[in-house]
């Protein structure tokens, strides 16, 4: 996992990031009290590396390719329940992230459960238990605690191996 708060550490994540084919994605926001949510961390899993990139770290931070990286046509966003994800994504930079691929969305398709939530997901498929007690901390306090890190990491830790499963489950069903 790396934490992304600077210029430098964000452009060369960028260009990891974009060489990828497929991407996967989750955000930490604020909504309460706000009439906007106000966007605090995206977390991207590339192949082999977790970013962590700290949307408030500095007010001096440059998203030109991050926000390239997240219209990009070629390459694929995995996240889950992507709503809120994409409602924020849109607030923060003025963009429609795509072509995604919600694994709420694909569970929903292949087994008519709705709203399954990540965690859920997760150990149904995975059997793997995820905690969420970090879920509504304070993502705007810095610095981030070693428990809303590990949270945040792995709310893409397992979404390759999510999106794998649905993915050859829904080519099987055509």
């Amino acid at each position: 996992m790396e934490i992304v708060q600077d210029n430098k550490s964000l452009i060369k994540a960028c260009k990891l990031i974009r060489k990828q084919k497929i991407i996967y994605i989750d955000t930490e926001f604020l909504r309460d009290k706000t009439y906007w949510p106000q966007l605090c961390l995206i977390q991207i899993k590339t192949a082999r590396k977790i970013f962590l990139i700290d949307i408030i770290a500095s007010d001096k931070m440059n998203f030109e390719n991050l926000k390239e990286i997240l219209i990009e046509k070629k390459i694929v966003k995995v996240l889950h329940s992507c709503r809120q994800d994409l409602e924020v994504l849109m607030q923060q930079f003025g963009i429609f992230v795509k072509p995604i691929f919600d694994t709420q969305l694909a569970y929903y398709l292949l087994t008519e459960q709705d709203n399954l939530g990540y965690t859920n997901l997760v150990k149904k498929l995975l059997n793997i238990n995820l905690s969420k007690d970090h879920q509504v901390s304070n993502w705007s306090r810095r610095p981030l605690s070693y428990k809303q890190l590990e949270y945040a990491t792995n709310d893409v830790k397992y979404l390759p191996n999510l999106y794998t499963i649905l993915n050859e489950k829904i080519r099987k069903k055509k």
